[in-house]
């Protein structure tokens, strides 16, 4: 079994600080292998991950038995209106272009039901974030807040590593209007 990166267990508890999750339908996009669905499996939730990668979903769907997984991408999601009482996307907008950012938050908002929650992660650092092979922006708490015009319910910052305050995630939590 994989171990949770840290700031699964930050976002659950914040999450858990605003409203009670249990029987929640969660979606998570990019889920990769599903290590953040994982911490909602206690919580008799309505687990659904999402990901391009076709042998990360194999490896999730292993993992994690009462989860339904499928292949798919943020730009096109493959939920109805309204479906979802918490949408998470992890360290995923970094890695698309910024003209696309507005689209991607009105994909979300149309599968998020309404006073339903948005949870969007994003390196905090711009230097180090530009750096990593594969990311394409670099998104402030206010880029992604702009993006999704949605109340914010927390927005903070997640260190990974005390000794190492280069390295964290930005923790955005918004509630859909």
């Amino acid at each position: 079994m994989r171990k949770f990166h840290k700031r699964y267990f930050f976002l659950l508890h914040e999450l858990k600080r605003i409203q009670p999750i249990d029987g929640l339908v969660i979606v998570d996009c990019a889920c990769g292998q599903g290590d953040g669905l994982r911490m909602f499996t206690d919580h008799k939730c309505k687990l659904f991950g999402v990901d391009i990668d076709s042998k990360k979903i194999s490896y999730a769907k292993s993992q994690i038995k009462d989860a339904v997984f499928c292949k798919s991408s943020i730009e096109k999601l493959p939920f109805e209106n309204n479906f979802a009482d918490i949408f998470i996307c992890s360290e995923t907008m970094e890695h698309l272009p910024k003209t696309q950012n507005n689209e991607i938050a009105n994909e979300i908002k149309r599968v998020t039901k309404q006073d339903g929650i948005i949870c969007v992660t994003v390196p905090a650092n711009r230097k180090t974030c530009l750096k990593k092979k594969g990311h394409k922006q670099y998104l402030s708490i206010k880029d992604v807040k702009d993006s999704f015009l949605c109340d914010t319910l927390f927005e903070g910052i997640f260190i990974k590593n005390p000794k190492n305050k280069t390295t964290g995630n930005f923790v955005i939590i918004m509630r859909k209007k």
